[in-house]
């Protein structure tokens, strides 16, 4: 291998780990804003709702000490969020930490901005319909990579991770397209 095409190998990797550093970054902000928003459902409601809103935060605890979860309580918890997790609702820092973690350039108003995650996620949706019509294992691990990366999930390498990726995009195209939970 030459020294030129083994530097850029390894710039290539420096940028990729850099990209992947800032969307660690963007995903826990926005795992602490769901967690606000948790607090504030549960100091706003009673009853129900509020212990809801209390499992709610234990789950997203859970999920932040990187246990597994299954579609059955992420579909149950979405529910708690009815209107108040929409891109309409969302402030500017969110929109921004939005495009961010989906490699969108987060620049202009709010309103393109969720104009432009809109074309996003509806792109990501018309994408799981071709790949439920076409399979999983019709995918190359490039592709499920891209994949991965689209919709803001973590594109693994090395051993097992064609294996990981392919449940995760499953797990992602049951919660979509069975359980209509909404991409944003």
């Amino acid at each position: 291998m030459l020294p030129s095409t083994f530097q850029d190998k390894l710039k290539k990797e420096e940028e990729v780990k850099k990209r992947l550093v800032v969307k660690m970054e963007v995903a826990k902000f926005l795992q602490n804003t769901v967690a606000e928003m948790a607090k504030d459902i549960k100091a706003k409601r009673t009853g129900e709702m509020s212990t809801n809103a209390a499992e709610l935060y234990a789950f997203i605890n859970r999920v932040r000490a990187g246990a597994e979860v299954s579609n059955d309580e992420l579909v149950r918890f979405a529910s708690l969020f009815n209107d108040e997790l929409t891109l309409d609702n969302l402030d500017r820092v969110q929109l921004v930490s939005m495009c961010q973690l989906l490699s969108i350039p987060p620049f202009g108003t709010d309103g393109f901005l969720r104009n432009r995650l809109r074309s996003q996620l509806d792109g990501i949706k018309q994408d799981d319909l071709l790949i439920r019509a076409e399979g999983l294992d019709s995918l190359t691990d490039d592709e499920l990579r891209s994949a991965s990366k689209a919709r803001g999930m973590k594109a693994a390498f090395g051993e097992g991770a064609r294996e990981y990726m392919k449940r995760q995009m499953q797990n992602w195209l049951d919660l979509s397209l069975n359980r209509g939970m909404p991409s944003s």
